[in-house]
């Protein structure tokens, strides 16, 4: 190799496309060599790693004095002949007789070179035996290889390989790798595609479709010259059909994606591929104990953690950012490819009654839970789990598991009973199941202030109840019940309802039940303005709710308290009461008493003479009330009207809306901070962005991040449990506030307003 013009030293492919992206990630790859001589870039098939190296390669060829060496070991499949094609590739005619080995190094160790070892993973061992002595013997050689998992040697640095950046991970869609891409292999294929925000969308979609993965987004592009766009995007449910006909040049399992797949699910022994296929059923992300539950149906659980550990190892699993609690999750290629190999295997039923079981477990663990001192983290655990559950639920909704459906939903009573909605439409669980479920829906309506859905589904919950002889259910029943009848006007009825709850609740030694019906003794009182006997259930349960780490059935009592006294005028009594109940509701996360505990403090604040305070908690909740759609329960109507008398004639109209308008603008992390007067700024009209003042609300804040993540109204009004109509109606006032036309502008405004620096 001679040394008088390095530029031509070497043997590098030419590029044949542009090199799109990837600055950081190549910066990083240059750096590296500065405290390493061997860099593995490792990452799944198709993510890039050949042409990232490539690139890397030549733009180093210059600082290595024999300059840069590609040697492809793709269609190589005898691991001995791996220091043969080492030396045919530098160009080396071997004539000594030496063994193969003995020459590379003898022709090496006086050299100054960089060598690319491309597609290593399937001669791992012979070609971490080579590095290992390469890197002994000559000291001047650097090794930059690519493989699906590690070389595993002494001295070696692993560099990931990400999929392309996706738009809402930059500053907007202009400046995402995965888009950039796709429109320079769409022009390459003689497709100009239209400059408008519905075409940006469409692209922006396919790129998070196909998981920034550079393969399928070339294929796809090629795919332009048959099928439209919008055609490409909906035929994505097939696309290892779809995704074919690349360039002729390329190795066959570059041609398609599902070779390309193939190529690299063939290197995986037999009890890795089927903890691959296993764990597609998870929709989203998946921790070690649910996998260890659904992966090792005809596999030893213990051996479930080192499978994965080798998954992840070669690029077939990702593990999440760095947490307390590892979580893991598959790419949407990938799952789809493991799915297909799930049904091929005919394991698909057996998985997903796996699949099912432990998450109808999780849920019987839930409902414990939730009237304990273990609440917020079990919330904050099913927050992570949302989307398993609701695919769990799904698939025993139209499935045969669908009475494990039901349970599942009775069981999710503190938590997510909205959902049960569906699941009543059919008839064919079995009855204990439906009785539960029925109630759970029921006492959601209730706590919503909607007694017209809350009723006629009690009295079902109740029938099936009285049937089945089940008491500790029947008495939780008829104390609901009885609050519904409160919320009607029916106090009669309502009390004659808790009586004979009491009766049933006597014989009985069960503490959820005895709870309940403390509480809608005390709801029954509060709506016959009666203090006394409010007061006589908070002295009686409050400490024992204290001791049990119930604090869902504390702050329900400290509430109705306060609202008890704010109804005889005793103010300073009752604002400690809201501030801890407040507090709890913050930590639950739990919007509908939130919105109840910002109005009992305005309340308390405009019979205390603080109107502009009153005012402005009086303007957070309306706010809140109309994301949440919540109706009022009668005991607040004449307390928030006698409220707001006294602010206006205190203020004045105009200065009233004023105040109320400020505190409509505040997000909801500062409205409560505001109202429990912690030393917090809140972030109303005013308040700043990187370049300007925060226009939208914290529910506009909360959907414009989702849909900077892209996900669809549907993905939306799902993850934050709102109609797809009123996320439409969210989504048209934050395009309205903020100036702009599409949603990739509202990603664009996301990702350059609100992304820390």
């Amino acid at each position: 190799m001679s040394p008088a013009n390095r530029s031509g030293v070497g043997k590098l492919p030419v590029e044949s496309t542009s090199f799109v992206g990837r600055r950081r990630l190549l910066a990083e790859v240059k750096a590296a060599f500065a405290n390493t001589r061997l860099l593995t870039l490792v990452g799944p098939g198709g993510v890039g790693k050949t042409r990232l190296a490539l690139r890397a390669a030549a733009d180093l060829r210059r600082t290595v004095h024999d300059g840069a060496w590609f040697i492809d070991l793709a269609g190589l499949e005898d691991p001995h002949l791996v220091p043969k094609a080492v030396i045919t590739s530098l160009g080396l005619a071997d004539k000594s007789g030496q063994w193969p080995t003995s020459l590379l190094v003898t022709h090496l160790a006086s050299r100054e070179a960089l060598l690319v070892l491309d597609n290593c993973e399937h001669l791992l061992d012979a070609v971490a035996v080579l590095a290992d002595v390469v890197l002994k013997e000559a000291a001047g050689v650097r090794l930059l290889a690519t493989s699906r998992q590690p070389l595993g040697i002494s001295g070696e640095r692993v560099l990931q390989v990400p999929p392309l950046t996706l738009p809402g991970e930059g500053s907007g869609s202009a400046e995402s790798e995965a888009v950039a891409l796709f429109l320079a292999r769409s022009a390459d294929a003689g497709i100009q595609l239209e400059e408008t925000d519905a075409t940006r969308q469409l692209v922006s979609d396919l790129c998070r479709h196909l998981d920034g993965m550079p393969l399928a987004l070339e294929l796809a592009a090629v795919r332009l010259r048959t099928i439209g766009l919008k055609e490409l995007i909906d035929r994505l449910s097939d696309r290892f059909a779809l995704l074919t006909g690349g360039s002729r040049a390329a190795l066959p399992r570059q041609q398609t994606l599902m070779a390309t797949i193939d190529w690299n699910h063939d290197l995986l022994s037999g009890q890795e591929a089927a903890v691959l296929r296993r764990l597609a059923v998870f929709p989203s992300d998946f921790g070690l104990e649910a996998a260890e539950a659904v992966a090792g149906t005809t596999i030893d659980q213990s051996s479930v953690l080192e499978l994965l550990s080798s998954l992840i190892e070669k690029s077939f699993v990702a593990r999440m950012p760095a947490a307390a609690i590892a979580r893991y999750r598959l790419h949407e290629t990938m799952r789809e490819y493991a799915l297909l190999k799930l049904r091929d295997a005919s394991e698909q039923a057996t998985t997903m009654k796996a699949f099912v079981r432990f998450y109808s477990a999780m849920c019987k663990v839930g409902e414990e839970a939730a009237q304990s001192v273990n609440v917020v983290e079990w919330l904050k655990r099913m927050d992570v789990e949302a989307d398993n559950v609701r695919a769990a639920l799904a698939h025993c909704l139209n499935g045969p598991d669908h009475a494990v459906g039901m349970s599942m939903v009775g069981s999710l009573l503190w938590y997510w009973t909205a959902r049960a909605t569906s699941f009543l439409e059919r008839r064919e669980a079995d009855d204990s199941a439906l009785a539960r479920a029925l109630y759970a829906r029921g006492f959601m309506a209730m706590t919503q202030g909607d007694s017209t859905t809350a009723q006629p589904l009690l009295i079902e919950s109740e029938e099936k109840a009285r049937a089945l002889h089940d008491g500790p259910l029947l008495a939780q029943i008829l104390a609901v019940s009885a609050g519904v009848r409160v919320m009607s006007g029916d106090l009669e009825s309502a009390r004659s309802q808790l009586l004979e709850a009491k009766v049933l609740a006597s014989a009985l030694d069960d503490v959820a039940a005895d709870a309940m019906l403390a509480l809608t003794e005390a709801f029954i009182a509060l709506g016959d303005t009666d203090l006394q006997a409010v007061g006589r259930v908070y002295s009686e349960w409050a400490g024992r709710a204290r001791d049990r780490g119930d604090i869902q059935t504390l702050s329900y009592l400290i509430s109705m308290y306060g609202f008890s006294l704010l109804q005889n005028g005793q103010p300073e009594t009752a604002r400690p009461l809201f501030g801890e109940a407040l507090a709890i509701e913050r930590r639950l996360e739990n919007r509908d008493m939130i919105l109840y505990m910002l109005d009992g403090l305005a309340c308390e604040a405009a019979m205390s003479g603080r109107p502009q305070r009153a005012a402005r908690l009086l303007g957070a909740a309306e706010n809140l009330q109309a994301e949440t759609g919540i109706r009022l329960m009668q005991h607040m109507e004449p307390l928030i009207k006698q409220a707001r008398e006294t602010i206006s004639a205190s203020l004045g109209p105009t200065a009233l809306e004023s105040e109320m308008q400020a505190g409509k603008r505040m997000v909801w992390d500062d409205a409560i901070a505001y109202a429990l007067e912690e030393k917090k700024p809140s972030r109303v009209a005013g308040a700043p962005t990187k370049t300007g003042t925060m226009p939208l609300s914290k529910r506009e804040l909360e959907i414009a991040e989702l849909l900077s993540e892209g996900l669809s109204n549907k993905e939306i009004a799902s993850r934050v449990f709102l109609s797809e109509r009123t996320v439409e109606t969210h989504v048209s006032n934050i395009l309205d506030k903020l100036g702009v036309n599409s949603r990739v502008e509202i990603s664009s405004w996301v990702g350059r307003e609100l992304t820390p620096t």
